[in-house]
């Protein structure tokens, strides 16, 4: 087995079980039973060709190798993380237009404090708000225009 064949659960195991120094509360941790993370462990030994843990019925320490293989995978699970987080950035910006209808006694209460609590959670968000005080054109002729009605105000 190459260590590329290896995968990102399989090196987040191995980091877990370094950091919690017990197989067992890393198989815990990461929902796999004692089995299961102990034969992960042999398969990350066998790719790499290293033991990298030292094990007893009591207790476990990482050897050299395993303590080089902890810093590494540490280092590459978290520019993964980083990489996901940039890359999912772009898709969780607000953008577009804000279209709102409201009786006016809503608006002028509740609604502009939620807007303003929005704004400031969203200072990015450039987009033009828009709004009738509700759904009727009678009320949206007052501030202006009914969207879609051709009709304008004054």
């Amino acid at each position: 087995m190459n260590p590329r064949d290896l995968t990102l659960s399989q090196l987040e195991l191995f980091v877990r079980m370094a950091d919690a120094g017990s197989l067992s509360a890393a198989a815990r941790q990461s929902q796999v039973t004692p089995a299961a993370a102990s034969a992960a462990l042999k398969r990350i030994e066998v790719a790499f060709g290293a033991r990298l843990i030292e094990r007893s019925t009591r207790s476990m320490r990482l050897t050299a190798e395993g303590e080089l293989l902890r810093d590494h995978a540490r280092r590459a699970l978290g520019d993964i993380d980083d990489a996901r987080a940039l890359l999912g950035a772009g898709r969780e910006a607000l953008s577009g237009d804000i279209h709102l209808a409201a009786p006016s006694d809503l608006g002028r209460g509740a609604l502009s404090t939620m807007l303003d609590l929005f704004m400031e959670r969203h200072p990015d968000h450039a987009g033009p708000l828009h709004g009738a005080p509700s759904g009727r054109k009678a009320d949206a002729l007052r501030v202006g225009h009914a969207a879609g009605s051709g009709a304008r105000a004054g």
